[in-house]
């Protein structure tokens, strides 16, 4: 479960290494299951932005953590959530 978490947080990084601001301090990976990356978004809009993002933040992501992901990642599900005091 802590590798789990670290590998979300360092993904979390390198999403907000490639995503603009103010943008990349209001999203976060918050789930991996099979070839599925969550990432969550505070506002709607900011999930659009990222959807047409999506093929060059996986293939970075994919790239980075070639030997620590059970397989590569295809897919981004965005998700809204509620905004978190201090979450950046």
């Amino acid at each position: 479960m802590l590798a789990r978490l670290r590998l979300q947080l360092a993904i979390t990084r390198t999403l907000r290494t490639e995503l603009p601001a103010p943008l990349n301090a209001r999203c976060w990976c918050s789930r991996i299951e099979d070839s599925t990356l969550t990432v969550t978004v505070d506002e709607a809009s900011q999930a659009s932005l990222i959807h047409y993002q999506q093929r060059e933040l996986l293939k970075r992501i994919n790239a980075d953590f070639k030997g620590r992901l059970v397989r590569p990642l295809s897919r981004i599900r965005i998700r809204v959530g509620a905004k978190l005091a201090g979450r950046r």
